[in-house]
């Protein structure tokens, strides 16, 4: 039948995330925009496939504070890789504790225009919870070019046999019910510095994609509103690259 399950694949990543304030040098706990905040842990992820829909489960397990090495890193490459660079008190993170998160994604997709150029578009809603994020979120994506069909694009993980060259629009709300990188754990830790975030927050994306034989090669623009007052928008930029074996 045509929406009979075509495959599953299991990804693992091994994450670590830093979180840092605007002002590295602040001393003024009412002038520091966020907590430092470091995560490291291991996430699984379950990706079924469908007729032109999709369904990934991920589960994420880390831990937070001192012990996610984070402060460590950022300041070894500050000290070493970056000449002149400030480097960061790291004073009052977020503290230790354990974190457990389950995140399930469904996604959607119609092709609205064939090759040569495309056009594809997705919904996206999204859900998190546990005790490093709590949110649910709608999305929608737009992808114009040269693109391959569902079943064979790298825009989700895909290998397919022809190259690829298409442009991607991304527009999320999310809303949020908690964020251990500004609140600590719901469950409970020993955070002596956390700001409360915005309920509400968008986030707006764009890429730029290129596939040639088993290379992916993906430039990336990403700006996402502020996650509470005082706090500038988060904006920057992404390259990666991808080789299928």
């Amino acid at each position: 039948p045509e929406d009979s399950l075509t495959r599953y694949q299991y990804r693992l990543y091994i994450r670590q995330e830093i979180y840092t304030p605007a002002d590295l040098e602040a001393e003024d706990i009412n002038k520091i925009s966020r907590p430092y905040a470091g995560f490291m842990g291991f996430d699984n992820a379950l990706v079924v496939f469908k007729k032109k829909r999709l369904f990934d489960y991920h589960l994420y397990f880390g831990w937070s504070g001192p012990q996610s090495l984070a402060e460590n890193f950022q300041n070894a490459f500050h000290t070493t890789g970056a000449v002149d660079s400030r480097v960061a008190s790291w004073e009052r993170q977020i503290a230790n504790a354990p974190h457990v998160n389950a995140y399930f994604t469904y996604i959607r997709e119609w092709k609205l225009e064939p090759n040569p150029f495309s056009v594809h578009m997705s919904l996206r809603p999204k859900a998190a919870f546990g005790t490093r994020d709590v949110y649910g979120q709608y999305g929608m994506s737009f992808q114009f070019g040269r693109r391959d069909d569902f079943e064979t694009t790298s825009a989700y993980g895909q290998y397919g046999p022809d190259r690829e060259w298409y442009f991607s629009v991304d527009v999320t709300y999310r809303l949020v019910l908690h964020d251990a990188t500004f609140e600590g754990s719901f469950a409970g830790d020993r955070s002596t510095l956390t700001r409360e975030v915005y309920n509400n927050l968008f986030l707006y994306d764009f890429g730029l994609v290129h596939r040639r034989n088993r290379n992916v090669y993906k430039l990336g623009y990403h700006y996402h509103l502020a996650k509470r007052p005082n706090v500038d928008p988060h904006l920057y930029m992404q390259f990666s690259f991808t080789r299928f074996f």
